[in-house]
């Protein structure tokens, strides 16, 4: 074993293992890509004099760095951050409240902890060029577990900080999928990763078949080519057995911010997938195996380079085939002749690969430790030019600051500086704001309901090959809404700028219209707490008021009463609330709290929280009044007729009986916080039943 990992054990195996036939000997290299960023220009006024000084201080700053040289740098392994394969992973520790995703734009996370106990999300969100299914997640020995529940799924997986949920790009990372194997002889296991990914490790004798894209190196795959029904998931993400560690696969990034993973599956049946964001197949134990083989597919988008070797620059290429281990520079050192750069094992064995020139480094090339590296591949780009572009940068600056100061004073003496434009249109404009977004559905009785978002996402997915489009799935957010699978979506708009049909629309302008409109609405509003139950601690999640719970007035804040809004959470009379926030990995404690301050921060919190879903309805008196009755919860606690005029036949519950209803009683309207619809008389009782069990249907179930 070389640095925790087995990829380039010197042994006979080694030679087949540089040579393996992975089409990593003819690949087309395709050019690179950058990002530009553009910066809308802003007028500078403000006290000129002020200006000057700080012009004055930059021509100080200019001259004395001008005067400096840099030094030469030779840094050894510790010092120049080299990846130690193992010693550089994150592991999963925990998945973030959501856990299923129904439609586009919802999305679930796993907390992955690094070496050094920093955190990080990584975050799967369910991608809308496909028609979309459930997806679920969950913990398994270590294991992250995406489920899928149809032939096909397509995730983006991005990352941000667990602090501020900044995204975040992470200088490596690698992930690794294992039991791929087929489930049954009907279906077909394959995933594919669309993004810039670096290379991918698996075993010498794998029964994963891995396909990858030549020309662009966009894209990765690995596809089951083993049926195993009894299949045994792997104990922890470091110990696989040696039939484990063939049906394995790792891929691994450098400088990644988003990549994409599609599964499909074949058939339309439930399949999960394991995955860690190890290394596994460079890092876990094997047992009964003395360090076996692995062979590595490389992106060919790797060794590309947009720079050619001239007079002034020199590229450092590999003299043989090799497999990379660890950097002695960064970019940006100036090196001399002799100076060690790299370090590669090859049939030799380990060897450092010196400069023989000297300069500055411009580029390192994305590799890993373990990476395959072909004969003559481009690894380093060497400035030998010898000018000390940081000397005539700093001129550059004090010069420049001279002249500002000059036209300073000038300006200050002899004009006045204008005031700037309020309507600069160099501005980046931004998007009008607006109070809720408006989708009108068609039901499959023929009545339109229409329902407002004020929070994203919206919960939805739909079959985009209907006309108009047919809503496939209904997630946790859109639920309270009474939308249903089913309903056809005929309109899209917001109180700004109307309502706009669907009808003779492609599915894609659709959705435009939808996702535009939900990018300017808020994020949906959560409230966690956590409570003491029996010596356990559980999490409970609310995104709609009200909260449903009494507490006592004093520490510890113990549940005294249980309304109906929060019944059907599973929250009971004597749990006792230990914390309180937004994110189960950042909930405050309640000690050092006094219950007012607890109590005052969760209201504070809910206070923008949509109202929980509620079921109304109307019923004529004997005396020809009408009165109204609310439900937050189900059952219901009637029983009503099934012809017309539809009236109450009995009543089973305490709750119906302590609101008031009685016997005879006869339906008149029902609907719920945003539609009502009249029961008219002689329309079909089936049609009207079958109408109130939609509203009925959105109500959670009551626990007691």
């Amino acid at each position: 074993m070389l640095g925790g990992y087995r990829a380039h054990a010197l042994q006979p195996q080694v030679q087949a293992m540089l040579r393996e036939a992975f089409g990593l000997d003819n690949h087309d290299r395709p050019a690179t890509s950058t990002r530009q960023a553009s910066v809308g220009r802003r007028t500078i006024s403000g006290n000129c004099w002020l200006t000057g000084l700080i012009l004055t201080a930059v021509l100080g700053i200019g001259i004395i760095v001008g005067s400096m040289r840099t030094l030469a740098v030779a840094r050894s392994p510790s010092e120049s951050g080299s990846l130690s394969m193992c010693s550089s992973s994150q592991t999963i520790d925990s998945i973030l409240p959501s856990t299923a995703i129904y439609a586009p734009g919802q999305h679930f996370a796993y907390k992955l902890i690094d070496e050094n106990g920093a955190a990080v999300e990584m975050i799967f969100e369910a991608l809308h060029d496909h028609p979309w299914v459930k997806a679920t997640t969950t913990l398994h020995q270590g294991f992250g577990m995406l489920t899928n529940h149809a032939t096909a799924t397509r995730l983006g997986v991005s990352f941000r900080s667990a602090e501020n949920q900044e995204p975040v790009k992470l200088p490596y990372f690698a992930m690794s999928f294992v039991q791929l194997v087929d489930t049954s002889f009907h279906s077909h296991k394959n995933i594919k990763i669309v993004g810039n990914w670096t290379d991918a490790v698996v075993a010498q004798g794998t029964t994963v078949l891995v396909h990858h894209q030549d020309d662009t190196g966009n894209w990765i795959s690995f596809q089951a080519s083993k049926t195993d029904v009894h299949q045994q998931a792997p104990s922890s993400p470091s110990l696989l057995t040696m039939d484990q560690f063939k049906e394995a696969a790792t891929l691994r990034f450098v400088e990644v911010e988003s990549f994409q993973i599609h599964i499909d599956v074949g058939v339309h049946e439930m399949h999960g997938f394991l995955f860690s964001t190890t290394a596994a197949v460079l890092c876990a134990e094997v047992p009964h195996a003395d360090n076996p083989p692995v062979k590595f597919v490389t992106n060919p988008r790797v060794f590309e380079l947009t720079v050619k070797e001239t007079d002034n620059t020199h590229i450092v290429k590999a003299k043989n085939s090799s497999l990379f281990q660890l950097w002695y520079v960064r970019e940006g050192d100036n090196v001399h002749v002799g100076d060690a750069l790299f370090q590669v094992t090859s049939m030799d064995g380990l060897q450092d690969v010196k400069s023989d020139v000297a300069g500055t480094v411009k580029h390192l090339q994305a590799l890993l430790p373990g990476g395959f590296v072909d004969a003559g591949a481009p690894i380093i780009v060497i400035d030998t030019s010898g000018t000390d572009w940081v000397f005539i940068a700093s001129v550059s600056v004090a010069a420049i600051a001279v002249i500002g100061v000059v036209i300073c004073i000038w300006r200050c003496c002899c004009n006045k500086s204008p005031d700037p434009d309020p309507d600069d249109p160099d501005d980046p404009e931004k998007p009008e704001s607006i109070p809720y977004t408006i989708l009108e559905f068609e039901t499959p009785s023929g009545w339109k309901q229409v329902a407002e978002w004020k929070h994203q996402p919206l919960g939805l997915g739909f079959y985009e090959e209907t006309s108009p489009p047919q809503v496939a799935y209904v997630g946790k957010d859109a639920i309270h809404l009474g939308v249903k699978k089913g309903d056809h979506l005929v309109s899209v708009g917001d109180p700004n700028t109307g309502m706009i049909k669907t009808e003779g629309k492609a599915f894609d302008s659709i959705w435009r219209e939808m996702k535009t409109r939900a990018d300017r609405l808020p994020l949906v509003p959560r409230l966690l707490l956590r409570f003491e139950k029996a010596g356990l601690q559980q999490d409970f999640e609310w995104r709609t008021k009200p909260l449903g719970l009494v507490f006592s007035d004093s520490l510890p804040m113990t549940v005294t009463d249980v309304h109906e809004e929060a019944e059907h959470m599973g929250v009971q009379v004597g749990d006792v609330l230990t914390g309180y926030g937004a994110e189960s990995h950042l909930l405050k404690s309640v000690e050092g709290k006094s219950a007012e301050e607890i109590w005052k921060a969760i209201t504070h919190r809910m206070a923008g929280f949509p109202v929980a879903p509620s079921l109304v309805m109307v019923f004529e008196l004997p005396d020809k009044s009408t009165k109204e009755f609310y439900w937050r919860a189900r059952p219901l606690g009637i029983e009503i007729g099934t012809s017309l005029p539809i009236a109450v036949e009995k009543v089973t519950s305490e709750r119906s009986k302590s609101q008031g209803i009685k016997v005879g009683y006869i339906l008149k309207s029902f609907g719920d916080n945003w539609r009502k619809l009249e029961v008219a008389d002689g329309k079909d009782a089936s049609m009207i039943i079958a109408d109130l069990e939609r509203f009925v249907d959105k109500l959670p179930h009551a626990s007691r």
